[in-house]
Protein backbone atom coordinates (compact mmCIF):
# COMPACT_ATOMS: atom_id res chain seq x y z
CA UNK A 1 0.00 0.00 0.00
CA UNK A 2 1.36 3.38 -1.08
CA UNK A 3 1.37 6.06 1.74
CA UNK A 4 -0.41 9.58 0.63
CA UNK A 5 1.89 12.43 0.26
CA UNK A 6 0.40 15.37 1.78
CA UNK A 7 -1.68 17.57 0.05
CA UNK A 8 -2.54 20.99 0.59
CA UNK A 9 -6.26 21.57 -0.33
CA UNK A 10 -7.08 25.18 0.42
CA UNK A 11 -5.21 28.44 2.16
CA UNK A 12 -7.00 31.61 2.89
CA UNK A 13 -4.40 33.92 2.50
CA UNK A 14 -6.35 37.33 3.47
CA UNK A 15 -6.35 36.73 7.13
CA UNK A 16 -4.31 37.74 10.11
CA UNK A 17 -2.99 34.60 10.73
CA UNK A 18 -2.51 31.32 8.28
CA UNK A 19 -5.87 29.08 7.65
CA UNK A 20 -4.99 26.25 6.00
CA UNK A 21 -6.13 22.31 5.31
CA UNK A 22 -4.42 19.53 4.26
CA UNK A 23 -5.09 16.09 4.00
CA UNK A 24 -3.07 13.63 4.81
CA UNK A 25 -4.65 10.49 4.63
CA UNK A 26 -7.54 8.82 3.19
CA UNK A 27 -10.26 10.39 5.41
CA UNK A 28 -7.28 12.36 7.36
CA UNK A 29 -7.02 15.58 7.34
CA UNK A 30 -4.95 18.84 9.31
CA UNK A 31 -6.52 22.29 10.00
CA UNK A 32 -3.62 24.81 10.89
CA UNK A 33 -4.62 28.35 12.03
CA UNK A 34 -1.66 30.61 13.11
CA UNK A 35 -0.23 28.88 15.73
CA UNK A 36 -2.73 26.16 16.62
CA UNK A 37 -2.76 22.89 14.50
CA UNK A 38 -4.76 19.97 14.40
CA UNK A 39 -3.83 17.02 12.94
CA UNK A 40 -5.80 13.38 12.35
CA UNK A 41 -9.11 14.82 11.73
CA UNK A 42 -11.83 12.93 9.85
CA UNK A 43 -13.48 14.28 7.06
CA UNK A 44 -16.69 16.07 9.56
CA UNK A 45 -14.05 16.97 12.11
CA UNK A 46 -11.71 18.97 10.06
CA UNK A 47 -14.94 20.39 8.05
CA UNK A 48 -16.05 21.73 11.66
CA UNK A 49 -12.80 22.94 12.80
CA UNK A 50 -12.09 24.73 9.53
CA UNK A 51 -15.17 26.26 9.79
CA UNK A 52 -14.61 27.81 13.84
CA UNK A 53 -11.82 28.90 12.78
CA UNK A 54 -13.02 31.05 9.54
CA UNK A 55 -15.93 32.21 11.44
CA UNK A 56 -13.35 33.29 14.38
CA UNK A 57 -10.52 35.06 11.64
CA UNK A 58 -13.83 36.98 10.02
CA UNK A 59 -15.07 37.84 13.16
CA UNK A 60 -11.44 39.19 14.60
CA UNK A 61 -11.88 41.11 11.32
CA UNK A 62 -14.63 42.65 12.34
CA UNK A 63 -16.89 40.87 8.74
CA UNK A 64 -19.07 38.79 11.39
CA UNK A 65 -20.46 39.97 14.71
CA UNK A 66 -20.65 37.37 17.28
CA UNK A 67 -21.86 39.76 20.16
CA UNK A 68 -24.62 37.02 20.38
CA UNK A 69 -22.49 34.30 21.28
CA UNK A 70 -21.10 32.76 24.76
CA UNK A 71 -18.71 30.91 23.59
CA UNK A 72 -14.97 32.12 22.68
Amino acid sequence: MTEMKTKEVYRVKDGAFPLIIEQTGKDCFTVTYGRQVRQSLSYGDAAREFGYCLFHLMTCEGRLDDSDNDED
